[in-house]
């Protein structure tokens, strides 16, 4: 399932400006993928998503793609939030939070084992990818049950309640008459 378009997810507004979060593109594929946790090919759901944000007086700026962190500063600043009325906040909240925990879950470039390594010695995010070899070879983890990190990609298995709710927000954002 796929949607493109722009709808407000959240205007964020104080003294000092205002802040409006749109979500403009969001994709459910369903696909055959390696599982990052058994290394089983299986049918996955995944999930892709991208917004833009702008700001206004204090707040200027334009920003398209993976906008979250600016939507959690839009909650830290104290701003009065008002939600989306074609999805409502408790959709928002919750798209948000998937957003976080799934995006592009067909794109995980180690197993459960080595990509637990890598974030515990702060190798995950701006590191090379030798030198996140190094991390795993002292680990004996750089080829975890026949599988050679970074050599193609892994999936999580996204729960069926969440592939459920991303339809259900699909299928609003579809209809125009809500």
């Amino acid at each position: 399932m796929w949607w493109k378009g722009r709808e407000v997810l959240l205007v964020g507004k104080n003294d000092e400006g205002r802040m409006t979060a749109r979500v403009t593109d969001i994709n459910l594929e369903q696909k055959k993928c390696k599982l990052y946790d058994t290394l089983e090919i299986k049918d996955v759901y995944a999930f892709s998503i991208a917004g833009e944000i702008r700001g206004y007086r204090a707040y200027t700026m334009r920003c398209w793609g993976q906008i979250t962190h600016y939507i959690d500063a839009i909650f830290k600043n104290g701003m009065n939030i008002t939600y989306s009325r074609k999805l409502g906040k408790d959709r928002v909240l919750r798209l948000l939070k998937l957003w976080d925990n799934w995006y592009l879950n067909d794109l995980i470039t180690g197993t459960d084992k080595q990509m637990e390594i890598l974030s515990r010695k702060g190798a995950d995010e701006g590191t090379t990818y030798e030198e996140q070899l190094i991390v795993l070879r002292k680990h004996n983890l750089e080829v975890d049950r026949g599988y050679r990190y970074g050599t193609s990609w892994l999936c999580k298995q996204m729960n069926d309640s969440d592939v459920e709710f991303i339809k259900e927000v699909i299928k609003i954002l579809r209809d125009d008459s809500t």
